[in-house]
């Protein structure tokens, strides 16, 4: 969708029919192939950068665009860039050079139509890969992915962070989630003579937990009191409950 190199440039065909959709689900990140060589652009919307993204920034998606990487570099033969067009990466950073006047787009007859663009941020031509480390966050802060370019011998030449929000509210559909759940392990236990039992989210994160003590029945009655407890920022809502009294454990529950 978009490349500056000289032997393919840009294809208007997958840029028509998938920027769109890109930029109506605020996609963050598009990895493109073909072109041998590696080429970042500044977040893009509409067919147009919305801010400039030097290495080292944190975009968020969301409100700036998506970014498109030619992730190409480590294929054979070794492409160029546009005539005149210098690479750019950090240590050899060209002031200006996101600009290209020369470019092209191909259109869907297989013509070439120029195009003069403002979005190619960096650019290295030579072998290479991108490597992505992802921190899914916690209610109330930041996801975030890192996208880092690395050189054939490991060294990093370019880096990005797309940084999204994380929204509350878990805590509160997990709470929901347990009650009814705690319900139906007192329907599951009136056989039991011992009807204390824990509620535990089955991929717990070391995040803090919180603790909530239902009675149901009321009373003396065995099966009365029921500890639920369950981690609120768990990435998945599946319930496991067990019984450490008897060591039996009850079906589980997908939520």
């Amino acid at each position: 969708a978009y490349s500056t190199t000289a032997q393919h440039a840009s294809d208007g065909g997958v840029r028509g029919a998938w920027a769109p959709l890109f930029d109506c689900y605020q996609v963050d990140l598009v990895l493109q192939g073909h072109n041998h060589l590696y080429e970042r652009t500044d977040p893009i919307r509409a067919n147009a950068p919305t801010r400039e993204a030097p290495d080292g920034s944190t975009i968020e998606p969301a409100k700036d665009g998506t970014t498109y990487i030619v992730a190409g570099s480590a294929g054979r033969p070794r492409y160029q860039f546009q005539t005149g067009e210098p690479e750019s990466y950090r240590g050899k950073i060209v002031p200006g050079s996101n600009v290209v006047p020369n470019s092209y787009v191909w259109q869907a007859d297989g013509t070439k139509a120029p195009e003069s663009i403002n979005w190619s941020r960096t650019r290295f031509d030579d072998y290479a890969f991108v490597a992505a480390e992802s921190d899914p966050g916690r209610p109330g802060g930041y996801s975030t992915l890192t996208i880092r370019g690395l050189d054939e011998h490991g060294q990093e030449f370019d880096r990005v962070v797309l940084r999204r929000a994380v929204a509350h509210g878990r805590g509160k559909v997990v709470r929901r989630v347990v009650q009814r759940v705690v319900q139906r392990v007192a329907r599951w236990r009136r056989t039991r003579t011992h009807s204390r039992c824990a509620v535990w989210s089955r991929h717990a994160r070391r995040v803090p937990r919180s603790e909530t003590a239902h009675r149901l029945g009321g009373g003396t009655s065995p099966r009365g009191l029921i500890e639920a407890r369950a981690d609120h920022e768990a990435p998945d809502h599946r319930i496991v409950i067990y019984v450490p009294v008897t060591g039996q454990k009850s079906p589980e529950y997908d939520i």
